[in-house]
């Protein structure tokens, strides 16, 4: 599956605006920023096994513009 997808984002003024904005609603810096990256990559799905970042990515999914989703748990649906 990785290699049906291949972007590079660069973090740049509007990833960084948008890291702040998902700060305030209480993601860490780094998992805010990667949160708005994926947005501005417009990725379908987030990947992550961080069980703090998808508590808090299910709560505010209204306000994100990308799912979140633990790795395994997506397979499981997919299959």
């Amino acid at each position: 599956m990785l290699q049906l997808g291949h972007q590079i984002v660069f973090v740049g003024g509007e990833e960084i605006l948008r890291g702040e904005e998902l700060e305030g609603l209480g993601f860490k810096k780094l998992d805010a920023l990667h949160i708005a990256c994926a947005e501005s990559g417009n990725a379908d799905i987030l990947l992550t096994t961080d069980d703090r970042m998808l508590r808090r990515a299910k709560r505010y999914r209204a306000q994100l513009r990308v799912r979140v989703e633990n790795p395994y748990t997506w397979l499981q649906e997919i299959n």
